[in-house]
């Protein structure tokens, strides 16, 4: 017992000492700032440099308070829980810009060209982590940054989320302090930078000095390059990177110190260079991830010269105009509509050498990489090996895609002209839906009754009605034929019937299909394939050659004949055949076409219709400068002379342009006077037949009755 009273009373007395004893006195963290000349030994101060001039004249850095060794520096003061390094360099001068500097009272304070903060305590690592993670867009802005790696100044991590300071409460009494001596730092040397963006921002203007501000990570920019913008979603992380080439860099910096002694070139300044690092939505069949590097641009006089952001090549998308985001949205919403199949009509600039204005086009990727990107293949399959899909589980959905990407699709798409033959780049932005003319046939001038049966053909063709052929695929297809002269309507009837169906018209010509067998029966399926799955009125104009009667005599064309009897005997769909030499038709063809319909020469009558016809068109679009009045009260002498349709669509053609040439108002004394002159050519060629007209040798030869 006496044992245990000793020991007590020993723990009493060593208890009393303990609290007699003085405390250990805990430092409050701090952050030092170290002074790095940039130098062959990277000299470290503990104050800012100061100029000095060697002995053969030059600018030098003097160090001082330079430190022995910053690291053991560091080590015996582990009450610093964060360092600030600012980088010197001397800038370059030549012997006027050291003349400038010599002819000043005192020398300006060296300005550091770069700071940089490293968190040396692993609580202050662990307070920012979380204060970071807790903010929900942290990861996609700043994907790479990591507290434990070197920070660059201007601390975008914090300007950021500067806003969300409240949600320090969360965080341990520790960890707060820790923030709070890492936060009083940057808001005490950079809350006027940060308040100068801001103000910058707000009256939609930037400087040299704060573009790296304007940009986030994982946000869509607007590129403006050739007056056409484009979308793409940013990559890298904040701050960019900056070319160090096109402009002198090194005077920018001296500009800095001597705003107002270097001289600007306020002329044509060169510019600065940012790297962009982003990617784009391509479409190859498949919607594609593409990553690119695009390349930021900005001329100004001075890093504080201010310009408008919307005048800057890259700028972010939630800075744009509204009719710049409206327009990439209903990009996006068009290429989706066209990314299986789609038949568009085309407004071309006026700049536009395609003449395409009001063209249509059958955008279709799948027959362009058939037809097209074959030859290409090894090439395309080495360029693939980059790219990652996307958007594969809505391919099967009308609906476009509700988020960012909408934003992100290519401004051009490969398109058939079916008119030219030819696969072409069209700007998506000039796409349109295509209105079709349902009044076009009745335009057509033409017996009522043959226009009856072309209608109700077409229109039970459009129902579905099929042909009771035994043999299933075989001879299931509408097949027409239109015999007559030039100019009486075969063409535009054609054209009618595309529009009546609301189908795409597919014309071809003898001259498309060439003269070999082998080569014809070649192209004929291309085309009638074509004309299948983009449910094409196909028109083959011209065909005299593939209708002629077969003979013993000519066997090259009896091989032609037959090639085109074959192709037509299992064609499904609807085909128009055009003709002025069914004279000499062959019998085989009989038992394959469904329709045939004569037209003969236009009458007077019927010729007054189409010059009506022509006119009231030209006043539906507003035409100007033609004297409607006056050329209506002449439509019957029009009508007198014996043009066929094509003719007079070629004699109103001339005359407009003749009455554009004389400044006047198209009228009827232009077209008369056109009508006159080119009757000199038809009257000089009737001549040479004996006074005989075109259809009357026609006739008189047997190609036409």
């Amino acid at each position: 017992m006496e044992e245990l009273k000793k020991r007590v009373a020993a723990l009493e007395d060593e208890n009393k000492a303990l609290k007699n004893s003085p405390k250990p006195v805990v430092k409050p963290p701090r952050v030092q700032v170290f002074h790095v000349m940039d130098d062959e030994g990277k000299t470290t101060c503990l104050e800012p440099p100061t100029w000095t001039m060697n002995s053969n004249g030059r600018l030098e850095l003097k160090a001082e308070l330079p430190l022995l060794n910053a690291e053991l520096y560091l080590q015996k003061n582990d009450d610093i829980i964060f360092v600030v390094y600012k980088w010197y360099t001397v800038p370059w001068m030549g012997h006027r810009e050291i003349g400038r500097l010599l002819d000043l009272d005192t020398m300006p304070d060296p300005i550091p060209f770069q700071e940089t903060m490293i968190l040396r305590s692993d609580e202050l690592r662990a307070a920012v982590d979380l204060f970071l993670t807790g903010q929900s867009s942290f990861r996609t802005e700043f994907p790479v940054f990591m507290p434990n790696q070197t920070i660059r100044a201007p601390y975008f991590f914090w300007y950021r989320y500067r806003t969300e300071i409240h949600t320090l409460s969360s965080l341990q009494p520790r960890h707060q302090l820790m923030m709070k001596t890492l936060i009083q730092w940057i808001e005490a040397n950079y809350k006027p930078k940060y308040d100068q963006f801001e103000d910058q921002l707000s009256r939609g203007r930037i400087s040299h000095e704060f573009i790296e501000f304007l940009f986030r990570t994982g946000e869509i920019v607007v590129q403006n390059e050739r007056d056409q913008v484009r979308g793409f979603m940013t990559t890298g992380g904040i701050p960019l990177e900056q070319r160090h080439w096109g402009r002198n860099h090194k005077l920018d910096l001296l500009q800095q110190v001597l705003p107002d002694q270097i001289p600007q070139n306020k002329g044509n300044p060169e510019p600065w260079y940012w790297n962009v690092p982003c990617w784009a939505i391509a479409y190859d069949g498949e919607f594609l991830r593409r990553s690119t590097g695009l390349q930021l641009e900005l001329r100004a006089e001075t890093h504080s010269t201010e310009v408008d952001i919307r005048d800057l090549n890259i700028y972010p998308l939630r800075l744009a105009s509204g009719d710049v985001q409206k327009q990439l949205r209903e990009r996006g919403e068009t290429f989706w509509s066209c990314r299986i199949k789609r038949f568009v009509a085309y407004q071309g600039s006026r700049d536009d050498t395609l003449n395409n204005d009001g063209e249509r086009y059958m955008v279709d990727f799948a027959s362009y990489r058939t037809l097209h990107l074959e030859k290409q293949g090894s090439k395309r399959t080495a360029n693939s090996q980059d790219k990652v899909k996307i958007l594969a589980d809505r391919m099967e959905s009308d609906e476009p895609p509700d988020g960012i990407e909408i934003y992100l699709f290519p401004p051009t798409i490969p398109a058939f002209s079916l008119r030219r033959k030819r696969w072409t780049d069209l700007v998506v932005d000039r796409m349109t839906n295509v209105t079709w003319n349902k009044n076009a046939f009745q335009y057509l001038v033409a017996d009522d009754k043959t226009k009856e049966l072309v209608q109700a053909l077409v229109a039970n063709r459009i129902a579905g009605e099929r042909n009771t052929d035994l043999i299933q695929g075989k001879g299931n297809g509408l097949i027409m034929l239109l015999h007559g002269g030039p100019g009486t309507g075969k063409t535009f009837t054609a054209e009618s019937v595309a529009e009546m169906a609301e189908k795409p018209l597919y014309p071809v010509t003898c001259g498309d299909i060439g003269t070999e067998p082998e080569q014809v029966e070649k192209y004929l399926e291309s085309v009638l394939h074509m004309g299948k799955i983009w449910d094409c009125v196909v028109l083959l104009d011209e065909a005299d050659v593939f209708l002629e009667e077969r003979s013993m005599a000519d066997l090259a064309r009896n091989a032609l004949v037959s090639v085109f009897l074959r192709v037509l005997e299992y064609y499904d769909g609807i085909l128009v055949l055009t003709s002025n030499r069914v004279g000499t038709f062959d019998e085989a063809f009989k038992s394959r076409i469904q329709l045939a319909l004569h037209y003969p020469s236009l009458n007077k009558s019927q010729r007054c219709k189409i010059w009506k016809n022509f006119f009231n068109r030209l006043k539906s679009l507003n035409e100007p400068d033609i004297d409607f009045d006056d050329i209506e009260c002449s439509v019957t002498e029009l009508a007198a002379e014996e043009l066929n349709g094509r003719q007079i669509r070629n004699a109103i053609t001339t005359s407009r342009q003749l009455a554009k040439f004389q400044g006047k108002a198209l009228s009827y004394q232009h077209l008369q006077h056109v009508i006159r002159v080119s009757g000199q050519f038809e009257a000089y060629v009737k001549n040479t037949k004996e006074g005989l007209s075109d259809d009357q040798v026609a006739r008189a030869s047997g190609i036409r009755f």
